[in-house]
């Protein structure tokens, strides 16, 4: 039995409570249940694991709504037998081994905090914050056990700037930034992200050209460290994250936007 519970508090328009805990079973995919290893090199390989268990997570919020329009919410998760993919360095041969295996458990707890301003007609903005603990214990992986805690945060800013009315040119930039954290044996460093984009209409919004530039510095991946148990790495993902795209869109006809009922 995984029960759900929603309750909801309007005081008046300014003052809002809403509260909820969720319950879930999340089975593992198949793929990942095959007792078999697959060879990404000649260095790593992939193991499968057949007595993987399903995980089971529990979520409790408490959000407070300030004049429908500021939110400041508690959270608590707490995921029983968390299956995730480490990495294990074998002490009999020359090998990399990644396998997913189970946790005793992970637990997150902290606070979310979302914040809209302008500073004029043609600007509005909208911070996020979010201060959290994570846990994670594990009793046995290759051997290795661990009990593991960290504090975190994450802050995103998201920027809209009105350039021009006639024609209509609008810009977007949004960075964001966390800190230290960890997954099961690994270490993350801090990582960031900066996001542009600019948005160009004519023929009285008909015509749509957008140009968006995803991770500007490729800076969004972070070093990950492993030193537990003997085991010592350091993965350092030289990827191209950085993304540029355009797009074209053009409305025909007389073409209207279909109601929808807003969100509450």
């Amino acid at each position: 039995v995984y029960p759900q519970a929603n309750f909801f508090w309007m005081f008046n328009q300014n003052h809002i409570i809403q509260a909820n805990f969720s319950s879930d079973k999340t089975y593992p995919p198949y793929w990942m249940l095959q007792n078999s290893i697959s060879h990404v090199d000649g260095y790593t390989e992939v193991h499968g694991n057949a007595l993987l268990r399903p995980m089971r997570d529990y979520s409790t919020q408490l959000v407070y709504i300030l004049k429908q329009k500021y939110v400041f919410a508690l959270f608590n998760t707490y995921i029983a037998d968390y299956f995730t993919q480490n990495a294990y360095h074998p002490t009999d041969r020359l090998a990399l081994v990644y396998k997913y295996a189970n946790f005793n458990y992970l637990m997150q707890y902290g606070i979310n905090v979302n914040i809209p301003f302008s500073f004029a007609k043609w600007h509005n903005s909208e911070l996020t914050v979010t201060g959290m603990r994570l846990e994670e214990k594990c009793d046995d992986f290759f051997g290795i056990s661990f009990d593991k805690g960290v504090f975190l945060g994450v802050a995103s800013l998201d920027n809209n700037f009105q350039i021009s009315t006639k024609p209509n040119i609008s810009l977007n930039v949004s960075g964001t930034y966390q800190t230290p954290a960890m997954q099961g044996l690994f270490d993350l460093e801090s990582s960031w992200s900066l996001n542009a984009g600019m948005k160009f209409s004519f023929f009285d919004r008909k015509l749509n050209i957008t140009a968006k530039v995803d991770d500007i510095f490729e800076s969004r991946i972070p070093v990950t460290y492993q030193n537990i148990g003997g085991q010592q790495l350091k993965l350092d993902t030289h990827a191209y994250s950085r993304k540029i795209s355009i797009s074209l869109a053009y409305r025909f006809g007389g073409y209207t936007t279909k109601e929808r009922k807003s969100v509450d």
